[in-house]
């Protein structure tokens, strides 16, 4: 494989125009419809040789200043490029990536590099018609892997066969109703339980950042948030840059027991920064938080991801925010009942067991397809909405 050096001197601006007009000539000659978002998501998905994610291209798009679409509008993309065969969908890193060979039905898998993630596609063999074996996914690529763990505690099974990895660079939300079996399963990741069947695998060194969730101190113990996050044996520079990382640097003298939910909820964040992770375990990380102190909390979530690469975790029973910033969703209920992208989870029957029934669904995610363009004034000029 090329270097990352080699790809970084590569001229991605022709990859995005070769695969641009592939698309057009495609699309015509199918009589399919490609729209104006549809050739930025292709062009985003091309701007480099590495898997991007749904969420990914969603701050992608927003960067460009031709406007920010909802998360429905995109997966519908990038179904359509999928279909179109212009991407291919990498399931085990619920990432996307370029085809080389648009509009030739052929047969793949691919090679990532494990240090810079650069994939390069290999195709099926012309001459032997054999597919040569080589991994979808780096061994490398997953920070945390459980094969079929189950876990019980007598003969009372809590959860069962659980299969499921943790990618660097994305966000998974685990969702389920209460006695799931969620807390058992953060337990098993973060190596606080042992399964009682099957195996957890950690990539080796794993720094795993953890924030609970809740925390109960001593009303008659004087502490300082500084104080606090001392206890865990940092120094005052790592203290001061992890709270200048989770937004709450102002709060290094307050007391821990003057603190808001949200300000709570921010320091016990720093104290997870302190291990630098690569891995960040939040569990209903905006339990105790108003409305506006989620929404910069959820924001804060993302742009950490971003910073620091790492792979986030977190344990919510805040739907609305699971189906709108969620790379991958996992719900569960003893056992994974479904597991994907939201928009596809969405009308799982597992999901729908559990969050709603079709006669009077609990919640139901709002779906909005906006495949059209407005004048000026705001009138529709091509195409027409449709709400679900």
């Amino acid at each position: 494989m090329a270097s990352p050096t080699a790809y970084a001197r590569h001229d991605h601006h022709r990859c995005i125009d070769d695969a641009l007009l592939a698309a057009r000539r495609i699309c015509k000659t199918q009589g399919a419809r490609l729209t104006t978002l549809r050739e930025r998501v292709l062009a985003k998905v091309w701007q480099s040789h590495r898997p991007l994610g749904a969420y990914a291209i969603l701050e992608l798009l927003a960067e460009d200043g031709e406007g920010h679409p909802a998360p429905p509008t995109v997966y519908r993309a990038l179904d359509f490029l999928q279909e179109q065969g212009l991407v291919h969908r990498l399931s085990s890193l619920n990432a996307y990536i370029g085809c080389d060979s648009p509009g030739q039905p052929h047969d793949s898998q691919f090679l990532i590099c494990r240090h810079c993630q650069v994939t390069v596609e290999a195709q099926q063999c012309r001459d032997c018609r054999r597919l040569p074996q080589l991994p979808e996914k780096s061994p490398m690529s997953a920070l945390v892997t459980l094969d079929k763990v189950t876990y019980s505690v007598g003969e009372r099974r809590i959860l069962d066969e659980i299969s499921l990895s943790l990618t660097a660079g994305e966000i998974t939300s685990l969702i389920g109703p209460n006695g799931a079996g969620k807390t058992t399963l953060v337990s098993l990741l973060l190596g606080l339980s042992q399964p009682s069947s099957g195996r957890v695998a950690r990539r080796r060194g794993l720094r795993i950042g953890y924030m609970p969730q809740k925390l109960t101190l001593n009303a008659g113990l004087p502490l300082s948030v500084d104080r606090f996050l001392a206890l865990t044996g940092a120094g005052s520079r790592a203290r001061r840059e992890s709270l200048e990382l989770a937004g709450a640097s102002q709060l290094v003298d307050h007391s821990m027991h003057g603190l808001s939910g949200g300000e709570t909820q921010r320091v016990l964040l720093a104290r997870a920064l302190l291990a630098k992770p690569q891995l960040l375990v939040l569990d209903e990380p905006a339990q105790g938080v108003d409305i506006s102190g989620q929404q910069e909390l959820y924001a804060k979530i993302s742009e950490l991801r971003n910073q620091l690469g790492c792979a986030v975790l977190v344990v919510s029973h805040d739907l609305h925010w699971v189906m709108a910033q969620t790379d991958s969703v996992i719900c569960l209920n003893r056992h994974i009942c479904c597991h994907g992208h939201p928009q596809s989870i969405s009308s799982d029957p597992g999901y729908l067991t559990l969050f709603g029934d079709k006669e009077a669904p609990v919640l139901a995610p709002y779906v909005h397809e906006h495949d059209h363009d407005h004048s000026m004034h705001g009138d529709v000029v091509d195409g027409a909405c449709r709400h679900d």
